[in-house]
């Protein structure tokens, strides 16, 4: 059950924030757009979170409700959990992803820097899942970095990084990834202002709505 439980929570968080948030997760499988992962928190400073705003319950398109909660110790981070129809249910799959937040001159990025994996488990060398953020009126955007434009900044020497994509002849799937080396203010600058070139999935943006959800109303189908 517990197992279940995590497969589900980091599946959903994959496509919410496709990965999003959620690499997620470290687990599974990039597409075409989540090869790319960075060595630490991408931004500059972290956010300011405010939960009136990010607090809540939100549903990607098809795709099972989750919560966030801003960190009240920890700034520009929150937690994103599966939401449980019972309270059994919750106690028993308690894992949460953990998302920092953080800005580059007023442009938002998260990074998921926690999936619940066990610490001994985790490889530093995988990288952490990221993207960009915005947030407003109830409806969260985001864009997942773009590999083919990242491939091309590594390949002219533009931002640190190696790639260790591999194609299997026989399936056609691709292995590895895109990882960035530690970024310094101006590349993330130059990746933030695209001054290079669009380096995220404009096109695909993925799209969350907060929800009312009342806890009361799940609890009443124990």
């Amino acid at each position: 059950m517990r197992a279940n439980a995590r497969g589900r929570v980091r599946l959903e968080v994959m496509n919410m924030l496709s990965l999003l948030f959620g690499a997620i997760m470290l687990g599974l499988g990039f597409s075409s757009c989540t090869q790319v992962s960075v060595k630490e928190p991408f931004g500059t400073k972290p956010a300011r979170l405010d939960p009136d705003v990010w607090n809540g319950v939100w549903r990607m398109d098809g795709g099972d409700p989750g919560r966030i909660t801003v960190s009240k110790d920890r700034p520009g981070e929150f937690a994103f959990g599966e939401v449980s129809d019972s309270k059994a249910e919750a106690k028993e799959e308690s894992e949460e992803l953990t998302v920092a937040v953080r800005e580059v001159d007023g442009d938002l990025f998260f990074t998921v820097i926690d999936d619940g994996t066990p610490k001994e488990d985790h490889k530093v060398e995988e990288g952490f899942v990221w993207g960009r953020i915005a947030v407003n009126d109830n409806t969260a955007l985001v864009w997942l970095p773009d590999s083919e434009a990242f491939e091309a900044l590594l390949k002219d020497g533009t931002i640190p990084g190696k790639d260790t994509r591999k194609k299997d002849a026989k399936t056609g799937m691709t292995s590895g990834g895109i990882s960035l080396d530690k970024l310094e203010e101006k590349h993330l600058e130059l990746i933030a202002k695209g001054t290079r070139g669009v380096l995220f999935a404009w096109d695909k943006p993925m799209v969350f709505v907060r929800v009312p959800w009342r806890e009361e109303a799940a609890d009443a189908k124990e």
